[in-house]
């Protein structure tokens, strides 16, 4: 199991009066008993959980408040559901967010950069991209000649 998450987390006034900040939801089923991590990298401090199902009382498996930078925390866990929660630990000024990337592995995740794949352009891509250039390059040059003529 390897999954990455790209999000934003904010901070608001609920209600117009009350500092507030968001809390991400993920929600994984096990199929099998594993060790899960769940990581963070995030240049704020926030609080990371790994919770059980929502019924009376959430059960912690694992909670921590982490610092600016890459943070996990693991458990091992029954088959079942379970919810991985991501959230700003300070009011950051309303309407203030940031970008984090998230990630839940069975093993330690290593270094974030290789969490996401490189968005390189494909051939096809770049071949409109040129066309793209060539004809604005081209209109502009034929519509310059022809103010002169």
């Amino acid at each position: 199991m390897s999954q990455v998450y790209c999000s934003n987390m904010n901070t608001y006034m609920y209600l117009g009066s009350d500092p507030s900040t968001d809390l991400d939801w993920y929600k994984i089923v096990l199929t099998t008993p594993q060790t899960i991590y769940f990581s963070v990298f995030s240049p704020i401090y926030g609080q990371m959980y790994i919770l059980g199902p929502p019924c009376s009382n959430f059960i912690y498996y694992s909670a921590t408040n982490s610092n600016p930078g890459t943070n996990t925390i693991s458990a091992s866990l029954p088959a079942g559901e379970y919810y991985l929660v991501y959230g700003s630990y300070y009011y950051l000024g309303n309407g203030v967010g940031t970008e984090y990337m998230a990630t839940v592995t069975t093993s330690t995740p290593g270094d974030p950069t290789t969490w996401c794949p490189t968005q390189i352009p494909t051939l096809t891509e770049w071949g409109l991209i040129l066309l793209g250039m060539a004809l604005l390059g081209f209109g502009t040059f034929y519509l310059l000649r022809m103010r002169k003529a």
